[in-house]
């Protein structure tokens, strides 16, 4: 499709394909694959080609070449619909042609065709590491997930997860409380808020930055099957999926899954035998998910996907945009000060990302730090440590 054509007029094709009946993610992608774009759908000749698909979907398809019939009606009230949505501050359409669809989700055998976003939709394109578990969690693992989420964003990476009761909602409880922005991916219509309990919740999300993320049309009720679709989005986003809590079988477990097979980490805390609701972790763990007890440890496992190369460049002074704005170090500090110093900014870096930037140890790290707090060149704030101005 031409890129002259204004936004909405390129999203149509996408919308119809969207909006299409008994079409789910696998035949919209085998669809694509034949017809090559969707904007082949608006030509009247197009379905004798697509013999194929489901007799709902060729019957939709002739009603909306036809100018009638209840999918046309329908079609009709859903894009206006949609498009008074799209018109309201930060909300976005993402078609897969978009070039700020999310890479990793569009490497999926099944990717969704488009994605409503409401938030910072740059968010997206972000390293995530997705954070899920027992809808009906324990009070020690709904504070793991929280305290994993918290030092996890402060890592810079994305926590996302599913919006829901227990471990999903502590996820993104512990990211805004860390300051960060975190990304919630629904069951449901993205202007339906469930579970209803977490209306405050959405409202903190965007506030904190964050951002909500839905493949479903407006409107959509949340229907059981809608889950499993959602939990493949998860998983697609991020770099891996950290399971605090899971039951046998769960959604949590169903999430693991779809991530091992679309090649991503799988990482589990264990925890009592006595509990049910870690027999789904325990599973992973012996199937081989990572055990980890901290989230340093995931951190240092993902870090050659989404910090080690920042890392690189910090050393060997070839970042463009180093920290510090290029602030003359004295030239009387010793050169592992002042390399520690270059990795940080004047805001806060938490102590497990300055592991991994610098490649020392905690002890060494600790007392490189307190010493250049001492002569006044970094504090220790909330969330880590920072140079100090002036």
């Amino acid at each position: 499709m031409e890129t002259c054509l204004p936004r909405w007029e390129q999203l149509r094709p996408w919308l119809l394909l969207h909006l299409l009946p008994a079409l789910g993610p696998i035949r919209s992608r085998q669809l694509l694959d034949q017809i090559k774009h969707p904007d082949a759908l608006l030509k009247p000749d197009s379905i004798g080609t697509l013999r194929w698909l489901p007799e709902p979907t060729q019957t939709a398809l002739s009603q909306w070449h036809r100018g009638r019939g209840a999918f046309w009606d329908y079609a009709n009230r859903q894009l206006c619909r949609i498009e008074g949505w799209s018109e309201q501050a930060g909300c976005h359409l993402l078609s897969a042609e978009d070039e700020a669809y999310p890479p990793l989700l569009a490497e999926l055998h099944d990717p969704p065709p488009l994605l409503y976003v409401e938030g910072d939709a740059s968010l997206l394109q972000s390293p995530q590491i997705a954070l899920v578990g027992s809808r009906h969690c324990t009070r020690q693992g709904g504070e793991m997930a929280y305290e994993m989420a918290y030092q996890l964003a402060l890592s810079g990476l994305t926590v996302t997860s599913g919006f829901a009761r227990g471990i999903d909602s502590q996820a993104h409880e512990g990211s805004v409380r860390a300051q960060q922005p975190t990304l919630a991916v629904l069951g449901t219509g993205i202007d339906r808020c469930y579970p209803a309990q977490n209306r405050q919740l959405r409202e903190t999300v965007l506030a904190g930055g964050g951002a909500l993320v839905s493949e479903f049309p407006l409107g959509m009720a949340p229907r059981p099957g809608n889950f499993p679709r959602r939990n493949r989005i998860i998983s697609g986003l991020s770099l891996g999926v950290l399971v605090v809590e899971a039951a046998v079988p769960s959604g949590s477990l169903l999430t693991a899954q779809l991530a091992l097979e679309q090649g991503r980490e799988v990482f589990a805390v264990p925890g009592s035998i006595r509990q049910g609701k870690s027999a789904g972790c325990h599973r992973l763990i012996r199937d081989g998910a990572c055990l980890v007890e901290s989230s340093e440890e995931v951190v240092a496992a993902l870090a050659p996907q989404f910090l080690q190369p920042l890392a690189d460049k910090y050393r060997k002074g070839e970042s463009s945009a180093a920290p510090g704005g290029g602030v003359q170090l004295k030239a009387a500090l010793a050169p592992e000060q002042r390399s520690l110093i270059e990795l940080l900014d004047f805001e806060p870096c938490c102590l497990d990302l300055l592991v991994v930037r610098s490649c020392r140890t905690v002890t060494e790290l600790m007392t490189s730090l307190q010493q250049l707090e001492l002569e006044g060149w970094v504090e220790r704030v909330a969330g880590g440590y920072q140079r100090r101005r002036g």
